[in-house]
């Protein structure tokens, strides 16, 4: 591994990202179908998507702001596990090079067989962003903002680790007073609320974009 991105306030990265999404949902059908029956695939994922469209509608957003995504689960006649490609003209196609890419092969001639259709209808941004308001916590926000210009990042205090056996001294940070652009050699330990990033001896961090730290061996600093 040559680079890591951490995010800010990667302790609740999940919980971040759920609260930037916007309103979504999926409504599916199993149908067990041959993909040559558009016609019957076409009339159930028309249901699917009316449906689908419906709950967001009940949640106050206009139908002019959603967006649709229809979807297919296929598989080789006779296999246990599907693969969900995009629905249309081409997704046998499509399933036969995701089946090569994942497994190394495709069954040349086997039947092929559609098991469930989806519609997936999402918000195209959520009003209750109101603007697009970022949910990270301020310190996380203003990681690598809080100080100007750039140059090495003075570590606060030192601590103890073992590391390969040994036990040796390392910095310790807080991440929300790193300079921008500023480089943090290892080994040191980077403080915040929700998580502390280890730097390895050997290794250096930087602020990189939209505040996310950068690691990278030392002497091989990377574009983020």
């Amino acid at each position: 591994m040559r680079r890591v991105v951490v995010p800010p306030a990667p302790g609740v990265f999940s919980a971040t990202g759920l609260a930037k999404a916007g309103p979504g949902v999926e409504e599916s059908a199993t149908v067990l179908a041959d993909p040559r029956e558009r016609d019957s695939l076409d009339e159930v994922l028309g249901a699917l998507e009316r449906r689908a469209r419906a709950r967001l509608r009940a949640q106050g957003i206009a139908s002019r702001r959603v967006r649709v995504e229809r979807l297919a689960d296929l598989r080789y006649a006779g296999q246990s596990h599907e693969i969900a490609v995009r629905y249309g003209d081409a997704m046998t196609r499509r399933f036969e090079r995701e089946h090569r890419d994942r497994y190394g092969h495709v069954r040349s001639g086997a039947r092929i067989e559609v098991v469930t259709v989806r519609a997936r209808a999402w918000a195209l941004e959520s009003p209750q962003r109101g603007g697009g308001e970022s949910p990270l916590p301020a310190q996380a926000r203003g990681a690598g903002k809080a100080q100007g210009g750039k140059g090495r990042s003075g570590a606060t205090r030192t601590g103890r680790i073992v590391w390969e056996g040994r036990r040796r001294i390392c910095a310790v940070l807080q991440r929300g007073d790193l300079r921008a652009e500023g480089v943090v050699e290892g080994p040191a330990r980077i403080c915040e609320y929700s998580a502390t990033t280890f730097v390895a001896p050997g290794w250096q961090a930087r602020t990189g974009a939209r505040g996310a730290l950068v690691l990278t061996p030392a002497g091989k600093r990377r574009r983020s």
